[in-house]
């Protein structure tokens, strides 16, 4: 019984150390698995970085384009009459990409309010400059009116709705309940909380607005107005301006542009019809805001990016806002 046992007590170590190295053999297997997970997200992350900082450097040539076109005409913008300019660079592992376009060729929705006594308040002259501009887009009146009214109520300071636009009380109704922003729009996207402003709404309006840091009605550069952009014109220029006309003057305009704003006012479709009263405070040749795109691809990590920036006057160029990732 006493040989037995031993060979008992031996297979019970035996079956005990098989245990203990198929449990530490499970154990080194998730350790590595864990390193190995590290690893590649540390890896995913520095590229990540890397081309976070390359899509910023596309950011710094963009401001020293921006830079140069200030320097070669201190009377005109040109970026290429129109065309903007791209941006391309080989680097290891992939590419830089960008393209950088005026950004002045937009309505800016926050002039629709002004600065007065007690808060903010509505901007007749730039209401009737925006019911043009969603006109030209083929919006009817009422639809102008109460899309226009809906974006005033939005960031004026008052509690009082205009005409079909909505404060507080119909927001707070709403199946999520919130309040109105009471505030300039930081970006364009937030029309998209407004009352009326629906997804295809959006979509249709989107190209033609925008949303700089302050409450001045955005000049147009028309050396770099583009195809697609008649109907910003015939919002500056009046309603006597049709759309048809008003892409016949961007698409015939001189390969260098305009030498001067008189070329442009005596054009045979802008001479003969009744211009809006203030038709020549809308129109220009200087560019003060401009937007970028940039795309990096850096050993398969992507990474976007979408910058405002801003040259007032002439003035030092610097970023207004930066967005990361796909601009709407």
């Amino acid at each position: 019984m006493l040989v037995d046992g031993r060979k008992n007590e031996r297979g019970a170590a035996l079956i005990t150390v098989m245990l203990i190295v198929a449990v530490m053999s499970a154990v080194a297997l998730s350790v590595m698995d864990d390193i190995r997970y590290s690893v590649r997200r540390a890896t995913n992350v520095q590229l990540r970085d890397q081309a976070m900082w390359y899509a910023m450097g596309a950011e710094r040539l963009a401001a020293a384009a921006i830079e140069q076109d200030r320097r070669a005409s201190e009377e005109r913008s040109m970026l290429a009459a129109g065309a903007g300019r791209d941006l391309y660079f080989d680097i290891e592992g992939g590419a830089i990409s960008g393209a950088l376009r005026d950004a002045s060729n937009c309505f800016n929705i926050n002039s629709l309010t002004e600065n007065a006594e007690g808060g903010r308040s509505i901007s007749a002259a730039n209401a009737a400059r925006y019911q043009r501009l969603l006109t030209a887009l083929e919006f009817n009146s009422g639809e102008a009116a109460a899309l226009t009214a809906a974006a005033v109520d939005w960031i004026d300071t008052d509690n009082a709705p205009l005409g079909d636009g909505a404060e507080d009380s119909y927001y707070a109704s709403l199946p999520a309940p919130h309040r109105t922003a009471n505030t300039l729009f930081a970006e364009v996207e937030e029309l998209r909380g407004v009352r009326g402003y629906g997804e295809a709404i959006f979509q249709r309006i989107r190209p033609h607005v925008c949303a700089h840091p302050n409450e001045s009605a955005s000049p147009l550069n028309v050396n770099t107005l583009r195809p697609g952009q008649g109907p910003l014109l015939v919002m500056a220029v009046g309603a006597g301006l049709d759309a048809e006309a008003a892409e016949r003057v961007i698409a015939e305009r001189p390969d260098t542009g305009y030498g001067d704003l008189e070329q442009f006012w005596a054009r045979d479709e802008i001479s003969r019809i009744k211009q809006a009263e203030d038709a020549r405070e809308l129109i220009g040749v200087r560019t003060d805001y401009y937007t970028l795109n940039a795309r990096v691809v850096h050993f398969g990590a992507e990474f976007s990016l979408s910058t405002l920036l801003a040259s007032p006057g002439g003035g030092d160029v610097f970023v207004v806002t930066r967005r990361f990732g796909q601009d709407s």
